[in-house]
């Protein structure tokens, strides 16, 4: 059976062994942030999470390169963890900094943390999310949904990655 012929199986064990050609997905930041998947970024304290997050949304929200990366422009929600007052002046302060005064309806800020193990709270917030999703977004493919681990430490420190801050 083909490798796209499979079922797709939440519990599904595969043999890397067996798999023959591994389709290269689409991205929205190109190389960091993937199309059609949830992302979540993790590290310690003070290793710039807060100013990575936000560049790469805003990006997306507006199709600006980051840093020399290509974005695909697309709708954003963006669900704040901590500090959403602050968090809406770095909004603000990188639609001046950037010249950009609207993000035309392309970027959404969900202020309550979303509560991951109150399936009601958590389907409400979704549903939202997704009500919107059909008013506002282009249909596009369905896809699996997969979580990408980034460690934004490791990246920064790689040679050559350090985007200029001034």
């Amino acid at each position: 059976m083909a490798e796209s012929n499979k079922p797709k199986s939440e519990y599904l064990l595969e043999d890397p062994d067996e798999i023959e050609e591994v389709e290269a997905g689409e991205y929205v930041v190109e190389g960091f942030v993937p199309q059609s998947e949830v992302t979540f970024v993790c590290g310690p304290a003070k290793h710039l999470k807060t100013f990575l997050v936000p560049s790469w949304v805003l990006c997306a929200a507006t199709g600006q390169e980051w840093f020399g990366h290509k974005v695909k422009r697309c709708k954003v929600v963006y669900n704040i963890g901590e500090g959403s007052d602050a968090f809406m002046g770095r909004i603000k302060a990188w639609q001046i900094h950037n010249g950009v005064p609207r993000l035309e309806g392309y970027f959404k800020v969900l202020r309550r943390m979303i509560n991951l193990f109150d399936p009601i709270k958590f389907v409400a917030a979704v549903n939202k999310i997704k009500a919107w999703c059909r008013n506002r977004c282009a249909p596009r493919k369905a896809s699996s949904r997969s979580w990408s681990l980034m460690s934004w430490r490791r990246w920064w420190e790689r040679p050559g990655r350090r985007p200029i801050i001034g």
